[in-house]
């Protein structure tokens, strides 16, 4: 038997290897610590020593911290002294020791050479001495550190405990590399006795650094913030908690992070024992606090480690075949053969790892941008932070279509419902208020609470922080098991089916080829089994499912730097297929940035200027400027008709304009309502003096809100209770206000009968200019006449600040309260003028044979000229007929599912859409066969993002519902982001489609070579390092060419795929199928010439083949590159640089695989002479110029049939008309009509000619 275990061969190995496992295990461990310190040990500690070093200053404690640091310094100082002595210690052996190579040759399996044990015991003094200089830097930080913690925090401005905390970090940082030196030192030192002794210290070295370096997560419970044992438990009622000076609000110090019962306490106290107050925490506290608790993040299920993934991937069959056959090489003494096999199939196993690694970080990537963000009140203003930022005492606001991000206690509860199914199990949405809940109540009774994970279907409200990350009511629950979806679309599953198939069915085709190679032919084993591991090598394309994932992590970073994300991987392909595309007007055809154009009430009309919710412009009528830009100075001059609607719109209005960076402004709330806000601004129009008492919110069915205010210069008890100077002030659309008043305000203030013709008139003027109309009606009304006239307890009537009474005695304000005559004060119209890069993105679209449909809220009117402006739909200049151009509600609503469809096939613009109309028509599409892509950004629109085929939700302005329920969320709103993922999905769909054609020919083609040979008995053309070096190297590499290939001209003039389509249907596997055997008999022949009619060694020949097989490859590359159209013009050349380094590199790997001495011994190739290139390059050529060939038969094909469709249906359109030419040449059947007297009446027919217009 031949020595299996040759010891060089073998040390190399065990020593590589050792090293190898050394540095993954620390790439690993940095890449944690970089993305998630919390799990490693370092990044804990580091952590624990920013809050000791904030202790430690806080309480002035300096001495006690330079104590702790004289003791780091004199561990460092002992460790640095004996990395010195066994240094030098190692230093001498090497120099002067005696010759220890042969005891290590006796005790291993080492070889007997002096010199490399020497060199080893060198290493072993280099590691020391590293050991040594870390401990000086730890020492030199330590000192360092020791006089920053007593330094004043002016002189450390602006963050001095940051400062002294990065100090202290660097100083334990190289202390703990220099400890970790010494545990390392270990396996080193018994390398001095053999590789084996080394690898296997190795191994338990790095089994206990694993146990020293990871910590399992723990719970906040630990830190501080359960519910049972928090130091707030303990305060009496009325009590300050700790850190907060008496008569302030501002927290000064720690504070309790935690309160047990919240539900069962008044809002007030909450609050007070989480040290918090209704304006919220200070950016400086709640960083401290973030610090203590940690991330808002609930406990996950933790993710198979990379020695998992690699034992996972190392049991299959092909890794499985490839050691077998290594270790049967081995055995016939072929050790450099063996390593190759054992190399190239580690190879495939990282390729696959860094598959999955890549696809989890491309995805991990789109889960940041994902991100859920709240909106908190941090020094006293309103600002977003990631929903991980939350910590224990933040003011939260909360509204419709939002997953609550923590526990919350509510302080104000408008209309609010939220679905508590994922925490109780009830079906229905719960309605919250403010009030305490009984402290035994369930968790589906607690009406005071919020809970992380529950989703706000209705209203809005504010609410302080109880709990975040693992100390919510959700988390302490039962554990729920995160499902991460499979790095995987359609195309790539069908892929992984057949190469489940085929890993399974090849063994056992490879085992009877074998068997009858061997006994057919009687020759020596070791060619049938060779020949037989290579074809089960061959017939497994292992690298084409790496190949395709790869594919899809670049079309996902593709499309995330076109701002798209992709949240379910399916979407891929979807879009590749989408053929309606249903778009919401508001942010995603305009910029969502309203603003009100014109006023236009019973006396006058006004203009608005300024752009934007930043509050600089002014009121203007007949050019003359009102309010704060008013000739006079006169600053409260407002006519009593505009002051009067001005009043509704500023009043009747739950936004927020918050000052942004420069000149910029943002709304917190509705962009119309913060467009109103502005508007009243710009009049200076003085809200602060009125006070409102109750609220509706904006209701979507009845498209209104309403509010109850108190109007200034009534004040007391007494107007409370006597109702004098209260307002029932009401905004929506105008035909529902229209509808519920009767008389209107004149220029004077008093009322006129309502003028219907003239506001009607006056709706569709402004809607034909594409703006959106509001409009304002109001009423006087005492107490008596408000129902229900004392809310319940615990229940805020509005979001608005202002009502300092009992929640016993505010007024409640109700739709009954409504149905009284109110009077129409007047319209406003505004403008969210169409994003300009969305007109050339629905041209695309529309060439694409996408069609776009527009579905919005708005008027017809509106709908229609915004329709019109992005080229959605041809509309008529006439506003009186230009709205039949849109299909309303109330046809959708009359219309029956198949009247429905024909409305939604022969409309492309839809106005005044609720949510339900929505979904409607896109189930009315899909029935029809489209495949529907839909933007949504609200609550409502869940249902029919989710029945769509593909949702698209907003990431900006969109809420967390329908990010949640889309599969692709544009994180700036824009639809020109829409067409873009239209062609990148195209793109990403013909790429995988190229690399799937281009790989299993090549994969069939040896398969079926080596299938002749054990069929026939003949030569070995290629050894299984051979079939290796084609299917794992050269094949993939060339496929990585085409998943890079940029976009085929016209492919957004092409229709849409038609979905569902399977990747072999029709004729694709009669293709791979003829091309597979085409090639494999070719390269059998050529091989055969050289071999025996050419007198050519076996190597030789061999090589040969592996030459001709990577140049048929490079020619069947050039052919793919498109997939229908010729490869061979001149403009397909250039365009794509990574190609031809990808042909560079492929030769230049094949020219070292002939003459480079080291691969020769490595694959058994042999050095070619320049003439035998000649050969395989001539049929590399050939076979491009064949695949041209056939692709140009193809499409000649296609030609006559689409010439013989179109004639046929030519001549059916001509038999239709056949009945009118008889009409009209019959006398008795013509119409009594003078042609000459009626100019639309047909042309006269001039014997068998008919002049009939072309159909459009």
């Amino acid at each position: 038997m031949p020595d299996l275990f040759a010891r060089p061969a073998l040390a190399w190995t065990t020593e590589v290897l050792a090293l190898v496992l050394l540095s993954l295990y620390h790439l690993r461990l940095y890449w944690i610590y970089r993305h998630d310190p919390e799990r490693t040990m370092r990044g804990h500690t580091n952590r624990l020593r920013h809050l000791w070093v904030e202790a430690v200053r806080a309480a002035n404690e300096g001495l006690l911290g330079v104590q702790t640091m004289r003791n780091w310094m004199t561990g460092a100082t002992v460790f640095a002294s004996t990395a010195v002595v066994i240094g030098i210690s190692a230093l001498g052996l090497a120099v002067g020791g005696g010759d220890l190579g042969a005891l290590s040759h006796l005790l291993s399996v080492a070889p007997p050479e002096s010199g490399w044990w020497r060199l080893k015991v060198l290493i072993i003094a280099a590691v020391v001495f590293s050991a040594f200089f870390h401990f000086i830097l730890a020492l030199r930080y330590y000192n360092h550190a020791a006089f920053l913690i007593k330094l004043p925090d002016a002189q450390l401005a602006p963050a001095p405990v940051a400062a002294v905390a990065a100090t202290l970090n660097r100083a334990n940082g190289h202390y703990h590399r220099g400890t970790r030196v010494y545990i390392i030192l270990t396996p080193f030192l018994l390398w001095l006795l053999g590789p084996d002794w080394f690898f296997g210290g190795m191994l338990i070295v790095l089994a206990l650094l694993y146990r020293f370096d990871y910590r399992r997560p723990v719970d906040q419970d630990d830190l501080g913030t359960g519910d049972s044992s928090s130091a707030g438990d303990n305060l009496p009622a009325g009590d300050l908690p700790r850190g907060q000076e008496p008569g302030t609000d501002t927290v000064v110090g720690p504070a309790p992070l935690a309160c047990a019962h919240p539900h069962a306490l008044l809002a007030e106290d909450v609050l007070t024992l989480l040290g918090s107050r209704r304006e919220g925490l200070s950016a400086e506290v709640a960083a401290q606090r973030l610090a203590a608790v940690g991330l808002n993040r609930p406990p996950t299920t933790a993710t198979p480690g990379l020695l998992r993934q690699f034992w996972g991937q190392l049991i299959t069959p092909l890794i499985v075949l490839v050691v077998l056959g290594a270790l049967f090489t081995a055995w016939n003494g072929q050790i450099g053969a063996a390593l190759v096999l054992l190399l190239l199939a580690l190879l495939a196993l990282l390729m696959e790892l860094g598959r999955q690694q890549f696809g989890a970080l491309v995805l991990a990537r789109i889960a940041a941008r994902l991100a859920p963000r709240a909106l908190v009140r941090r020094d006293g203003g309103w600002c977003e932070v990631a929903a991980v930022d939350l910590v224990p005492g933040d003011v939260l606001y909360l509204r419709s279509g939002d997953r609550v991000p923590a526990d919350v206690r509510l302080l104000v509860a408008d209309h609010l419902c939220i679905d508590e199914s994922a925490l109780s199990g009830e079906a229905l949405s719960a309605r919250k208020a403010v009030a305490p809940a009984e402290d035994e109540a369930g968790v589906g009774r607690h009406h005071s609470m919020a809970y992380a994970g529950t989703l706000i279907t209705a209203g809005q409200g504010q609410g302080v922080v109880t709990a975040t990350g693992a100390a919510t009511m959700l988390a302490r629950g039962p554990r729920l098991v995160a499902e991460t979806e499979p790095f995987a679309t359609p195309l790539t599953r069908q892929i992984e089916r057949i190469g489940r198939v085929l890993a399974w069915l090849v063994p056992g085709l490879a085992l009877v080829l074998f068997l009858f190679g061997w006994l057919a032919y009687g020759q020596d084993l070791t060619w049938a089994l060779a020949a037989a591991l290579g074809f089960a090598l061959a017939a497994t394309p292992t690298m084409l499912g790496v190949i395709l994932a790869l594919g899809l992590a670049l079309g996902l970073r593709r499309l995330l730097a076109r701002q798209v994300l992709v949240r379910r991987l399916n979407a891929l392909e979807i879009l590749s297929a989408v053929t309606v595309v249903c778009a919401d007007k508001t942010g995603t055809l305009t910029q969502n940035q309203m603003t009100a154009r014109c006023v236009v009430t019973p006396g006058a009309r006004y203009t608005v200027a300024g752009i934007g919710y930043a509050p600089e412009g002014h009121l203007a009528r007949d050019g003359e400027p009102l309010g704060r830009d008013a000739p006079d100075g006169q600053t409260n001059g407002l006519p009593k008709d505009l002051r009067a609607l001005i009043e509704v719109m500023a009043l009747c209005n739950d936004a927020e304009l918050v000052p942004g960076p420069g000149h910029a402004w943002r709304v917190v709330g509705s962009p119309t309502e913060g467009a109103l806000r502005t508007l009243a601004l710009k009049a200076d129009f003085a809200a602060a003096a009125y006070t409102r008492l109750a609220a509706i919110p904006f209701d979507p069915n009845a498209k209104l809100m309403a509010a109850l205010v108190r109007t200034p210069g009534v004040a007391g008890a007494g107007a409370v209770a006597g109702g004098e100077g209260r307002r029932i002030l009401v905004k929506g659309a105008p035909d529902r206000l229209l509808a519920r008043c009767s008389t209107q305000r004149g220029a004077d203030g008093e009322p006129q009968p309502l003028e219907l013709a003239f506001w009607e008139a006056e709706i569709l003027a402004l809607s034909a200019r594409g703006l959106r109309v509001l409009a304002a009606a109001a009423r006087s009304v005492t107490a008596d006449e408000v129902t229900g006239q004392q809310r319940p307890a615990g229940r805020v009537a509005s979001m608005a600040p202002g009502d300092a009474r009992p929640a016993a005695v505010r007024p409640a304000l109700t739709m009954v309260d409504l149905d009284g005559e109110l009077e129409f004060l007047g319209l406003v119209g505004l403008i969210d003028a169409p994003r300009l890069e969305a007109i050339p993105a629905v041209t695309r679209c529309r060439q694409a044979g996408i069609a776009v449909k527009l579905m919005t809220g708005d008027e017809a009117g509106t709908a229609v000229a915004i329709a019109d402006d992005l080229g959605i739909i041809d509309a008529d200049p006439d506003p009186a007929t230009a709205v039949a151009a849109a299909a309303s509600a109330v046809e959708i609503d009359a219309a029956d599912d198949e009247q429905l469809r024909g409305i939604a096939a022969a409309y492309d613009c839809f106005a005044r859409i609720r949510p339900e109309h929505r979904l409607r028509l896109v189930q009315a599409l899909t029935a029809q066969g489209q495949v529907v892509a839909i933007t949504g950004d609200g609550y409502g629109d869940v249902p029919a993002l989710l029945r769509a085929d593909l949702g698209i939700a907003m990431g900006r302005d969109g809420s967390d519902a329908a990010r949640e329920a889309a599969q692709i969320v544009l994180a700036d709103d824009g639809f020109a982001a829409i067409g873009e993922a239209l062609e990148q999905g195209r793109r990403s769909d013909d790429n995988l489609k190229k690399a799937v054609r281009f790989l299993l020919p090549l994969h069939g083609a040896i398969a079926w070579l080596l299938t002749l040979v054990l069929l026939f008995g003949l030569p070995l053309p290629l050894t299984p390092a051979q079939v290796l070096w084609l299917t794992l190297v050269t094949g993939p590499l060339l496929a990585l060419a085409l998943i890079l290939e940029p976009a085929e001209p016209g492919l957004m003039q092409r229709p849409p795929r038609r979905p569902g389509a399977p990747v072999f249907g029709g004729y694709l596997p009669w293709r791979i199928a003829i091309l597979s055997l085409l090639i494999g008999s070719v390269v059998v022949a050529v091989f055969l010439w050289y071999e025996q009619g050419q007198g050519y060694a076996l190597s030789q020949a061999q090589t040969l083949v592996v030459t001709l097989l990577v140049l048929l490859q490079i020619g069947f590359l050039l052919s793919n590159r498109r997939l229908g159209g010729s490869a061979l013009a001149p403009r397909h050349w250039f365009g794509h640089p990574t190609l031809f380094w990808l042909l560079a590199g492929v030769l230049l790997l094949q020219v070292g695989f002939v003459y480079a001495p080291w691969m020769r011994g490595w694959f058994q190739s042999a050095a070619l002479a320049p003439r035998d290139w000649l050969l395989p390059l001539g049929l590399g050529l050939a076979l491009w110029l064949l695949v041209e060939l056939e692709k140009a038969l193809v499409r000649f094909v296609a030609r006559r049939s689409e010439a013989r469709r179109a004639r046929a249906a030519a001549a059916a359109q001509l038999a239709s008309l056949v009945p009118l030419q008889e009409v009209i040449t019959d006398p008795a059947a013509a119409p009594d009509t003078d042609p000459a007297a009626d100019p639309a009446a047909p042309a006269a027919v001039t014997g068998d000619a008919v002049d009939v217009e072309a159909p459009r």
